[in-house]
């Protein structure tokens, strides 16, 4: 099982300006809801974010700064990264995920991991695509690409996570079946956290 890293983004100016990823939903912050679900299928977590970390102390994981502010998600990935090999060294990959994505299933991961059954040599991010719609932020990010991506984001000023998954061997899983406003939601808008709700009630 891969360690996981949420990314807690920026703040939900148009929610109150609040981490987005301690935006509450049906009483739970939004990070609460994806540590809930994948739990079982992750080696551990940790939540990259910049600031005081206390304000993150009820999520419980260790919090893991960018070595430099306001260089953007590639940044945090680059923590992501450095991070997995410190809690496991013999491990491979590491699995983003977005702080304001609460509904990603623990299903994912296993489909993710099976794409990758006889691919050679593997890629160095493996990205479910809905409906023509890919998710690197809701992906596994090979390791060893941490040199080369430190280099792009802090020596060349790299911000842009989508030239970043065009610059490397990125392999594609797609999700026919699924509706993108579930399993990927976003929740940046009161109407998103609306949405959200609504699917919580859905299920129960």
């Amino acid at each position: 099982m891969p360690p996981c890293v949420i990314l807690a983004g920026g703040r939900a100016e148009r929610l109150g300006g609040i981490d987005k990823c301690l935006l509450p939903l049906a009483g739970q912050p939004l990070a609460t809801h994806i540590l809930d679900e994948l739990q079982d299928v992750v080696s551990c977590f940790a939540l990259n974010a910049n600031g005081d970390a206390a304000r993150f102390a009820s999520l419980n994981i260790p919090v893991i700064p960018d070595r430099l502010p306001d260089y953007g998600p590639l940044a945090g990935i680059c923590e992501a990264l450095a991070w997995g090999e410190q809690v496991d060294p013999g491990g491979v990959w590491v699995l983003i995920v977005s702080g304001d994505t609460p509904f990603i299933p623990r299903e994912l991961i296993g489909l993710l991991m099976a794409s990758l059954t006889g691919l050679e040599p593997p890629p160095s991010i493996v990205m479910p695509v809905v409906q023509g719609q890919s998710h690197p932020l809701c992906a596994l990010w090979r390791r060893d690409q941490v040199a080369d991506l430190l280099a792009a984001v802090y020596d060349a000023g790299l911000r842009s996570v989508k030239a970043w998954v065009s610059s490397v061997m990125t392999h594609t899983v797609p999700l026919d079946d699924v509706d993108p406003g579930h399993w990927f939601l976003n929740v940046n808008t009161q109407a998103d956290l609306v949405r959200a709700q609504n699917i919580l009630k859905e299920q129960s």
